[in-house]
């Protein structure tokens, strides 16, 4: 990973600035030393789980794919983030013949109240849907993703390890909450839904990639947080509960957005800067989750504007914040990274037609207010956002290409899902190329899986009430 070009007027100024952002460039002895700290991490947490490393590698119980003869109607609900997802899926031999969705808004009076009022409020949402499409009085088999750490005792049979992102309800950590929600369905009396699977949105890319895909034998998660899952040989898999049967491999979930925790002192010390700190500081979860703060979308735009704020503070950018944006925490979403780092313009002249001014002047007030912004403030800010990009990039093409290291075949399909992802070209570009350098001997392709983790919760019903 190289530093940034940043061609200024002034190179004194340039110098300054790059001094500020130098941190965040991971040169390749420090990407090698992160991937055999991953490495080590993976292999301890096969063995020991979150009790010897930060790296959980659970066992999902999911042992078989998309085989392409499914059918059948089936539902799933997708809980991750404020918005979550409930899927109606209608499979004949194998393929999808009808497909229904409605998201719904989880407000934050529900993500941090008891967890008895979150599960209330899923089973009227699933109510909800079944009356708007019709099919209340139908029998229902539902897959439930649930995007948040696990340990899983069974297919359907799941406890909360801790909460992540932006939920936090008393009452649910360490319960399982299959029961939990089927409970509340169950509750209101009307509704023929029976929860026969769980999993996260991970596990859920890739069950959606092999509908897509037979080469698929990777999961990974690039948007607000991050993660990745495989297929591994069952003989490899050291906690199992209950009867293995004539499996021969099953989806192994690693949690690698808590890869290097606790964040302060961890296996990943070395990458930490300042940013970071302050990033980790500012969270609901401090001192967890060390990977997914230095590239998850979810922080990715925090760690620019606490960068831009120290330049400011330094004297180093030329427009006013007359309205102390630069201050307030939150207010640089990542999508703002995005729409920077791929507008690409070169004419000085032409530098307030650019995306990049616009997105700037309208982030610090209005679009028509003169704050001063300058083609170096651009500049400036570009590689800012270039750099953090980059940066994610290689940190998630680290853990993808020692996961897909793993596994003993040459043509393998990666499916990936997440806003990151799908809309960040330039980083989807990056990571496919580092992934394929650091697996050299291997065809690795990387797909969209889009929805994945919905999708492949109804998929995963399927294939449950196949077997």
């Amino acid at each position: 990973m190289e530093a940034p070009s940043l061609p200024l007027s002034n190179p004194s100024r340039r110098t300054s600035v790059l001094s500020h952002i130098d941190g965040l460039c991971v040169k390749d002895d420090r990407a090698a030393r992160a991937r055999q700290a991953f490495k080590l991490e993976m292999d301890k947490g096969m063995e020991h789980g979150l009790r010897k490393s930060s790296v959980q590698m659970e066992t999902t119980y999911v042992t078989k794919l998309f085989e392409g003869d499914e059918k059948g109607s089936f539902l799933a609900l997708d809980l991750g983030s404020t918005n979550f997802r409930v899927l109606f899926l209608e499979l004949a031999s194998g393929k999808v013949t009808k497909e229904e969705m409605k998201h719904y808004q989880v407000d934050e009076a529900t993500r941090l109240g008891e967890g008895s009022i979150l599960f209330t409020f899923l089973a009227s949402c699933i109510h909800s849907f079944l009356s708007e499409f019709g099919i209340l009085d139908r029998s229902f088999s539902l897959g439930f993703c649930f995007s948040f750490p696990m340990e899983q005792e069974g297919l359907a049979m799941g406890r909360l390890v801790s909460w992540t992102k932006s939920f936090n309800c008393p009452g649910v950590e360490g319960e399982e909450v299959v029961g939990l929600l089927q409970n509340a369905i169950d509750a209101r009396g009307d509704m023929k839904v029976k929860v026969i699977a769980i999993l996260n949105d991970t596990t859920g890319t890739l069950v959606a990639g092999s509908y897509l895909d037979p080469n698929c034998t990777v999961g990974v998660i690039m948007g607000s947080g991050n993660n990745g899952c495989y297929l591994e040989s069952i003989n490899n898999v050291l906690r199992w509960k209950g009867e293995r049967g004539e499996a021969k491999q099953v989806i192994i979930d690693s949690e690698f957005g808590a890869f290097g925790d606790p964040g302060v002192g961890g296996v990943l010390e070395f990458l930490r800067t300042e940013y970071d700190n302050a990033v980790d500081a500012g969270s609901l979860l401090p001192n967890k989750y060390t990977y997914e703060k230095y590239c998850g979308g979810n922080f990715m735009g925090e760690i620019a504007r606490i960068i831009m704020y120290k330049i400011y503070d330094s004297g180093l950018f030329d427009f006013s914040d007359k309205n102390k944006i630069l201050q307030k925490e939150q207010s640089f979403p990542t999508k703002f990274i995005t729409q920077i780092d791929l507008d690409d313009w070169t004419s000085p002249c032409e530098f307030k037609k650019t995306t990049s001014w616009k997105v700037v002047t309208q982030w610090l007030g209005k679009e028509e207010d003169d704050f001063g912004v300058t083609e170096d403030d651009l500049l400036i800010i570009k590689a800012i956002c270039s750099q953090i990009s980059g940066r994610s990039a290689l940190l998630l093409a680290i853990c993808t290409a020692e996961i897909v290291s793993r596994i003993d075949k040459v043509d393998q399909t990666v499916a990936i899902d997440g806003s990151v992802f799908k809309h960040h070209l330039k980083m989807r570009s990056l990571l496919e190329s580092h992934v394929k350098r650091m697996v050299p001997g291997k065809n690795i392709k990387l797909m969209l899986a889009e929805d994945g983790s919905g999708k492949g919760a109804a998929f995963l019903a399927a294939i449950a009430s196949r077997t």
